[in-house]
């Protein structure tokens, strides 16, 4: 959901690092999923200079 937020509303404070942990897969046209998906250039929406570190739980 921050992903989608920043992605959307941009940052109004400057942050070192995103750390996402177990982020979810956005796939699929489920109808619950549309309200939540991230937009298809949501990349382009976010900062180049974020440090972001994904880490999934296996």
């Amino acid at each position: 959901m921050l992903l989608k937020y920043l992605s959307e509303n941009g940052m109004r404070k400057n942050v070192d690092g995103l750390f996402l942990i177990a982020p979810p897969y956005w796939g699929g046209d489920e109808v619950w999923k549309q309200g939540i998906k991230l937009n298809e250039n949501f990349a382009d929406r976010i900062p180049k200079d974020l440090n972001i570190v994904l880490d999934g739980i296996y």
